[in-house]
C-alpha cells in the first residue's frame, strides 16, 4: 500500500506542477491559448486565470499530502481523518470522471 500512496502522491504533485505551468502562461498540450482551453478545460470563452490555477495547485498538493499521511507518517488521529478524507476524494474523482460520459 505504501507504493500506491507514494505513486498517488507523485501523480498529484505532477498534476500540480502542470497547473502551475499553465498559471505562468504555458500552453502544452496545445499550440496556443485557445487550443489549450479546448483540449484541457473544455470549450468556452473563459480561460482560468492565475489564481484559479493556483487554487487547483494547492488542492492537488493537499491531496498528495493526504496520500502520504494515510501511510501513518503522523499520529493516529491525523491518519484516521486522512483516510476518511481520501475516501471522500476518491468518490469525488470517480463522480467527476464519469461526469464526462
Amino acid at each position: 500500500m505504501r507504493a500506491l500512496a507514494y505513486t498517488t502522491a507523485a501523480i498529484f504533485v505532477l498534476l500540480a506542477a502542470l497547473h502551475a505551468y499553465w498559471a505562468h502562461g504555458g500552453w502544452w498540450p496545445g499550440q496556443d491559448r485557445d487550443q489549450l482551453r479546448d483540449r484541457v478545460f473544455g470549450r468556452g470563452e473563459k480561460f482560468p486565470g492565475f489564481i484559479e490555477c493556483y487554487v487547483v495547485v494547492f488542492i492537488l498538493l493537499g491531496l498528495a499530502w493526504l496520500a502520504l499521511v494515510s501511510q501513518q507518517l503522523f499520529s493516529g488521529l491525523v491518519v484516521k481523518h486522512a483516510k476518511l478524507a481520501l475516501k471522500g476524494v476518491a468518490v469525488f474523482l470517480w463522480i467527476r470522471g464519469i461526469g464526462g460520459y
